[in-house]
């Protein structure tokens, strides 16, 4: 029986259709297309995530008012899934395919690729992406947190609170705040964060007060690994360690943070 499925750099080519619209309908029976009936595991990267998302969870968008519920498909029990370029236009199936999978989730991993970082689309991200309902999180990785392409210069002033509260052109990365305040899982153990940076005055793009201070509550003060994923920092490793640890600055927090380098992505 299928237990991983990855989807890598896959494209499709439909004249005149969008691939969405024919994923409910087999073209040579007629029929509905095949999905497994169980999958634990579920990676789509550098492809689009909306039309493999409706083929295995549905879209109500897509399903006739007249149909009964019951042509609606069960929900696969996904513990892993891992959807590190998410599209702005993606967000709203990728809300409905986590409210969906609610405590089946034990691991996800979650990257957005706005058109800028004031995107307007982006600003939805804390009203669409609800961490709430996935109370068997056991692991959650944010991708994407690419700050070298920002301006060098850090914002003349960031406070702790102000996520979501009109200061989006100096923390691009503002929804980060809320929707890890989403979480309630109480079985959560690492968080990580994988971050692109060339400059120290870049770091402070992030909201590191607030997140020092929600890292301190529950369900995270018992955390067992917080971890920073750098890339674009060449050999200069242990100068960006001193200044992550300076940013978190919290007691609870030095034990179990971890800050690594790769090369690659």
């Amino acid at each position: 029986m299928l237990d991983d499925l990855l989807f890598d750099n896959v494209t499709w080519e439909l004249d005149d259709y969008h691939i969405t619209s024919q994923l409910h309908c087999n073209p040579e029976s007629g029929g509905p297309l095949l999905r497994p009936l169980r999958l634990a595991k579920l990676r789509i990267r550098s492809c689009t995530v909306e039309p493999i998302l409706c083929w295995l969870f549905g879209d109500g968008r897509l399903v006739d008012e007249s149909q009964s519920a019951d042509h609606e498909p069960s929900i696969l029990p996904v513990r892993v899934l891992t959807l590190p370029e998410i599209l702005p236009t993606e967000l709203d199936v990728v809300g409905r395919v986590l409210r969906m999978l609610g405590p089946f989730l034990q691991h996800v991993e979650l990257g957005f690729f706005p058109s800028s970082h004031d995107d307007p689309m982006m600003y939805d991200i804390c009203s669409l992406v609800d961490l709430s309902y996935n109370t068997n999180l056991r692991r959650i990785q944010f991708h994407q947190l690419t700050l070298f392409h920002f301006p060098v210069e850090a914002p003349l002033s960031i406070s702790p609170g102000l996520s979501c509260l009109g200061v989006r052109s100096y923390l691009p990365y503002y929804w980060l705040i809320p929707v890890l305040s989403g979480v309630l899982s109480p079985h959560l153990e690492e968080l990580l964060f994988v971050i692109w940076l060339s400059a120290e005055s870049q770091l402070d793009l992030l909201d590191w007060p607030a997140m020092d201070e929600l890292l301190m509550k529950s369900p995270f003060c018992n955390l067992q690994r917080v971890k920073f994923q750098v890339m674009g920092m060449g050999r200069d490793h242990e100068q960006v360690r001193v200044w992550i640890r300076s940013r978190l600055r919290s007691s609870t927090l030095q034990p179990v943070l971890e800050v690594r380098f790769v090369e690659g992505y």
